[in-house]
């Protein structure tokens, strides 16, 4: 029993003690930080930085809000792609992780955040070409949520990003797959996207974390497509509030766009939330454009015009230009045709592959049958694309052989969209056979695309032999997409 005259004494220490361990710092993902949360997917950042101020008053000890913080500017700066504004936030950033490493070592949320934010930093650092500190960054990410998930299997929220990182290593070409392994990262695509998904279902299934839904989400959704074609998963299948959110309006679009559903894609744009309370995310202009040139040329131009105004990004501009040309040559606009094309070679950097693919179709020169025989595939008017090409003979329209390989590929893939496969793959073999050629995207995917028929007729041998000489095919705008997806194939049909 303890004293009464010291009861008093007790209570001083205590006043003293026990807010050391009351202000503590802690993981709290409390109503306020869950709604900052999903301010964040729908780049409601006005709204964000009122509640983010609000819980830093409330709970000052709530390392949530560090978090949420950093990866809000990550995000911002992912989006503005302003690299004079990640050199001046890069401190911000670092000091964000810096507090969230105080955290207690057992809490699953320290090394989770750790390494979503240092990923965060890895991918920044690749979009300004900051190769070493990239490298340097992914393998902090990596080190952080492999321990992690060896610390807390239970703890699902940590096999999202994890997951992300197995799929991606795992569709690495051999070569960059080795220089991986060298430095201790491991992977296995199948493997990597079963992680993605089961961290996906468990979280969400766990009602305190459910908020996870959108942000996991699309991680699901965006790895699914860009791997595993066909699967059908998307933020529209799942469930999603896809007309709130750029980011899930961004991917749905994408997806509309690869299944032919033009239309559908143009509208959900179009309607897409504006406004001061949003981040600006310009990037949608130039992807609005880029599906509205097959359906309504003024709208596209407006949206392309829109971009090149108001962006701060150096990426995209050569494309941009690259389809303004396009329009020119439609409307048969030569004097214009010609300004815009010069610009593919005066404006912007080949950091992205439409841009480095822009500037390869401008230096061989636009061929308007061509040009007109893409836009209508990529409308979804798979018979309309057949009938045009098969209207222009090809040694007429198609005198250099570059433009035959595209010419046979874009018959191929017409064939492939009406299930024709024996058509299909007569043709994109065609396009395989002129071997003097340079190493273009038609060729590569020619044999990606004959490995997925191959595949999805059941003739797998066919499908491993097509699936390696897709990955013979190499140095070419997009390339390195292409290989992924060839490697992800080999590696369900082993």
């Amino acid at each position: 029993m303890i004293p009464f005259f010291m009861v008093k004494k007790i209570l001083l220490y205590l006043a003293v003690v026990f807010p050391v361990f009351v202000n503590a710092q802690h993981v709290t993902f409390n109503a306020n930080m869950k709604a900052a949360q999903q301010n964040i997917v729908k780049l409601q950042f006005d709204e964000l930085k009122q509640r983010l101020a609000e819980e830093r008053k409330m709970n000052p000890a709530n390392i949530t809000v560090d978090y949420l913080e950093g990866a809000a500017t990550c995000i911002e700066l992912f989006v503005n792609e302003s690299e004079t504004d990640f050199d001046e936030k890069l401190l911000h950033i670092e000091e964000f992780i810096e507090k969230i490493k105080d955290l207690p070592h057992e809490e699953p949320y320290r090394k989770l955040m750790l390494g979503e934010l240092h990923l965060a930093l890895a991918i920044l650092n690749a979009k300004f070409q900051n190769n070493f500190r990239a490298a340097f960054q992914f393998y902090k990410a990596y080190n952080y949520l492999e321990d992690n998930y060896e610390d807390h299997p239970s703890f699902f929220p940590t096999y999202v990003p994890l997951g992300v990182f197995y799929a991606a290593i795992g569709s690495l070409p051999d070569d960059y797959r080795s220089l991986a392994s060298l430095l201790g990262f491991h992977g296995d695509v199948e493997e990597g996207m079963e992680m993605v998904k089961k961290g996906y279902r468990q979280t969400i299934s766990n009602e305190d974390m459910a908020f996870y839904k959108d942000y996991f989400g699309f991680i699901y959704s965006y790895v699914f497509s860009e791997l595993k074609p066909g699967s059908n998963v998307s933020p529209q299948s799942l469930g999603l509030d896809v007309a709130s959110s750029g980011f899930h309006i961004y991917l749905q679009s994408r997806i509309y766009l690869a299944q032919g559903e033009i239309d559908k894609a143009i509208e959900l744009l179009k309607n897409r939330p504006k406004g001061k309370e949003y981040l600006p995310f310009f990037y949608l202009d130039y992807l609005t454009g880029k599906i509205a040139i097959t359906r309504d040329l003024e709208f596209a131009r407006k949206n392309f015009e829109s971009y090149l105004k108001n962006t701060q990004s150096q990426n995209y501009l050569k494309s941009t230009y690259r389809y303004l040309s396009w329009y020119h040559l439609i409307k048969g606009n030569q004097s214009k045709l010609e300004e815009n094309t010069d610009k593919i070679f005066k404006e912007g950097i080949t950091f992205v592959g439409a841009d480095r693919q822009a500037l390869a179709e401008a230096k061989r020169g636009f061929n308007r049958v061509l040009v007109k025989a893409r836009l209508k595939f990529d409308a979804g008017e798979f018979k309309q694309t057949l009938s045009w090409l098969n209207s222009n003979p090809l040694k007429e329209c198609c005198p250099a052989n570059h433009e035959k390989v595209e010419y046979y590929y874009r018959k191929g893939r017409a064939y492939q969209e009406l299930k024709q496969w024996d058509n299909a793959l007569a043709e994109l073999k065609k396009a395989l056979t002129f071997k003097e050629v340079e190493t273009s995207y038609a060729l590569g995917n020619s044999a990606l695309q004959a490995a997925y028929i191959y595949e999805q007729t059941g003739q797998l041998e066919n499908a491993e032999e097509y699936y390696k000489k897709t990955l013979k095919y190499k140095d070419y705008p997009f390339y390195e997409g292409i290989h992924q997806k060839a490697k992800a194939g080999l590696n369900r049909i082993k």
